[in-house]
């Protein structure tokens, strides 16, 4: 299958927080199911080896007893700066290959800019879901460094 390379999502948050702590809530189990997850769905099981070529699997319960997990490597960890791993629904699904997702932590006079780019979507419909999803977590975190419970 042929991956077009146009298929790409972009998201740009500021946080009014050091980019220590923001890349720290990417890197740390703990601190991650505080805030990853789309609401209503939360991040219940958080297993990750954090170091390049570590992988990771997160289990979100989506409610009524439904599970999803998103499983991948870390592929580039440049503390606190850089982040890049890939991205697999544990359920097969020929229509959704491995895709990767790369976070850029950047300084902003005390505040931090993330750019987040989630790539390799097959079609309009899944980066759409993705960006809805990533919009929500992305409104979490902002939450949970503004009440400091990072």
């Amino acid at each position: 299958m042929t991956i077009p390379d146009t298929l790409s999502l972009t998201l740009s948050r500021v946080f009014d927080a050091p980019r220590e702590n923001v890349f720290r809530a990417f890197a740390d189990p703990e601190r991650m199911r505080r805030w990853m997850g789309p609401r209503p769905a939360s991040l219940d099981s958080c297993e990750m080896d954090f170091r390049e070529g570590g992988r990771y699997r997160f289990g979100f319960d989506i409610g009524s007893g439904s599970w999803l997990y998103v499983v991948g490597t870390f592929e580039t960890i440049k503390a606190p700066e850089k982040l890049v791993f890939t991205w697999r629904w544990e359920t097969p699904n020929p229509d959704e290959p491995t895709m990767l997702v790369s976070l850029d932590f950047i300084e902003r006079d005390g505040q931090t800019e993330l750019i987040l780019v989630h790539e390799r979507f097959v079609t309009d419909a899944q980066r759409e879901l993705h960006a809805a999803g990533w919009e929500g977590c992305l409104a979490s975190l902002g939450r949970a460094l503004a009440e400091d419970r990072l």
